[in-house]
């Protein structure tokens, strides 16, 4: 059961990003040839603002859920004091830090206008969705240190 929900939560995290990217990439191409372009890309920023959101929130989500699951907790003050070794120990928790980062500086800029920035950002985010592939988790060169972030 643990590991439905945790692929659940993975799922969710992936649509929100998509979703996030294809509006952030709809704004830069369709969107710009439309007459009522400033209303288009309001709703479009919407779009992408709710939905990369989502993807932090679920992400967040996902991140107790596989904190649970790894870490082999009980209950809820266990599996959140066993965050941090999760998201520094372990790849899926540093590719999961970086995608939030990026998540947070496309949120940033999407209502300043920078579309290209913002794109790039999701993109990004969604290109290290490859980084939680069981190939991927099984190299040993770590991503983040410890101390650099603590």
């Amino acid at each position: 059961m643990r590991f439905f929900h945790a692929a659940r939560g993975r799922a969710q995290s992936v649509r929100g990003l998509r979703w996030g990217f294809g509006a952030a990439l709809f704004a830069l191409t369709i969107a710009r040839d439309v007459d009522s372009r400033l209303l288009i890309e309001r709703q479009v920023r919407k779009i992408m603002s709710m939905s990369l959101a989502g993807a932090l929130v679920v992400g967040y989500a996902w991140l107790l859920l596989e904190t649970h699951a790894v870490a082999g907790t009980t209950d809820l003050a266990q599996t959140v004091t066993a965050i941090p070794t999760v998201l520094f120990d372990t790849r899926f928790g540093q590719i999961l830090v970086l995608q939030a980062l990026l998540i947070v500086c496309a949120l940033a800029v999407v209502w300043r206008g920078l579309d290209i920035l913002a794109a790039s950002l999701a993109g990004t985010a969604v290109m290290l969705e490859a980084g939680h592939s069981h190939a991927f988790a099984m190299a040993h060169i770590p991503l983040l240190r410890r101390r650099c972030c603590t």
